[in-house]
């Protein structure tokens, strides 16, 4: 079959909406409803400003962290790993069992290599699986860090 590849210009949010609805289509037909949650965290100094945030999205068996950021002055206080920790709680007490994480290599390197992501020397995006239930002795899979 000789299919031509389009690169989509004018009609990018539909084209882009229609393949969204088919692979959802097809998921939920494989595994079943997805149960989607969004989770937003924050951070907020005595006077109410956003010192520090994440947000992410959680569907069938994982929590999909999109953004995590701490303002420059607060960073190297633990407010990122404490985050990380609270996201890793709230994917365990909706029955997620993994987080994934994608991230540039210039976002705080060793912020994330202290949760135990790596990156390759010819790439500048690093990506993570942790897992949200722990070891057995119940601790957390997040190491260290931030």
């Amino acid at each position: 079959m000789n299919a031509a590849v389009n690169r989509e210009t004018e009609r990018q949010d539909s084209v882009a909406n229609e393949i969204r609805e088919k692979i959802i289509r097809f998921n939920i037909e494989q595994a079943g409803e997805p149960h989607d949650a969004r989770v937003v965290l924050s951070v907020r100094n005595s006077k109410g400003d956003l010192i520090g945030g994440l947000v992410a999205i959680g569907f069938w068996n994982g929590l999909f962290i999109d953004l995590v950021w701490v303002d420059e002055a607060h960073r190297g206080r633990g407010i990122g790993r404490s985050l990380m920790h609270a996201a890793e709680s709230e994917a365990r007490s909706k029955g997620w069992e993994v987080c994934f994480l994608s991230t540039f290599s210039f976002q705080a390197p060793d912020f994330y290599k202290n949760l135990g992501t790596s990156c390759s020397a010819s790439s500048r995006v690093c990506h993570a699986v942790i897992h949200a239930h722990g070891s057995r002795n119940g601790s957390s899979d997040l190491r260290g860090g931030g």
